[in-house]
């Protein structure tokens, strides 16, 4: 990501149908547009969990420098090998179970999966793929020395609730409290529209 943001790669971002895909790739698209990155967005064809062949052809058609998707993919990595021909790197987020680990990947695949990492570690991550996307994003603007991206939250928030995500977690508690630190105003267009109507 932050060779996405200092050298201003072309990134084209395909996420799940749903609505945590849908939070979530507005996560990455909001969050890299505000960094001046400006990602192309996936128009579904389909409804589909998996990575749409269509998607990889428009990335590999614009020339992209990155594919990234979001609440998807884990179990989709042979197609996204296709995409090193074309020196396009993937990045996977997601929370899905699969019977894979990170070395399974290769390494033209940057992956977090938080199933993954709960088989890995002691930690137990019970993310939605939107608080996970915004998780990555809120790193990142820390690493650029940039303010947190409260918007945001607003989006992993309502990917929480989605997904029936337990509230226990601090971090899920966490995001949900910054987002609700907003005024009503000053929510993202596609939440404030939605609780309006």
């Amino acid at each position: 990501f932050l060779d996405i943001v200092n050298n201003k790669r072309k990134v084209y971002v395909e996420s799940d149908y749903d609505v945590d895909g849908l939070m979530s790739g507005l996560v990455i698209k909001d969050g890299l547009t505000e960094l001046g990155v400006n990602p192309l967005m996936y128009k579904y064809t389909e409804r589909t969990h998996v990575i749409d062949r269509l998607a990889i052809q428009e990335c590999i058609q614009n020339s992209c420098d990155y594919f990234i998707v979001v609440d998807a993919g884990t179990n989709c990595s042979g197609i996204l090998d296709l995409l090193a021909n074309y020196n396009i790197k993937a990045i996977i987020l997601d929370h899905h179970s699969v019977d894979m680990l990170y070395e399974d990947f290769s390494e033209n695949i940057a992956i977090i999966n938080t199933e993954i990492e709960n088989k890995l570690g002691d930690t137990k991550y019970e993310l939605s793929a939107g608080a996970l996307c915004f998780t990555v994003m809120d790193l990142l603007y820390s690493a650029l020395g940039k303010p947190q991206p409260i918007k945001l939250a607003a989006y992993a928030t309502v990917s929480l609730f989605s997904d029936s995500m337990s509230m226990r977690s601090l971090l899920n508690r966490s995001i949900y409290y910054l987002a609700k630190s907003m005024l009503p105003e000053e929510l993202p267009a596609p939440v404030k529209y939605f609780m309006t109507e």
